[in-house]
């Protein structure tokens, strides 16, 4: 029988999407020391718990495929964009606006 396939670890995946994004934020690579001592930290704290994490909440998705549709995109490259389904698209279109 094969191996249970392993789930990457939603930790490591963190620091480094974190670490991949620091130039965009004008400051430089997470020092490793700095990295091992806040893993170890929420580890400690976290460690063999699973914990869920939701989906972007409709009023993310929203925005997000406003703002592609203001840019001047077309309805499916703005819902491509935006990265939500046709079908979650078009719901988001047929809701009415809340102003405020």
């Amino acid at each position: 029988m094969a191996p249970p396939r392993m789930r990457p670890d939603i930790l490591n995946r963190f620091f480094d999407e974190l670490q991949s994004n620091m130039a965009s934020f004008g400051l430089g690579p997470l020092p490793a020391d700095v990295r091992e001592r806040t893993e170890a930290r929420i580890r400690h704290e976290l460690g063999g718990d699973r914990h869920y994490l939701p989906a972007a909440p409709a009023r993310v998705k929203q925005q997000r495929l406003a703002s592609a549709l203001r840019s001047g995109a077309n309805i499916k490259a703005a819902m491509q964009k935006a990265e939500v389904s046709r079908r979650t698209g078009y719901r988001i279109l047929a809701r009415p606006a809340k102003l405020g």
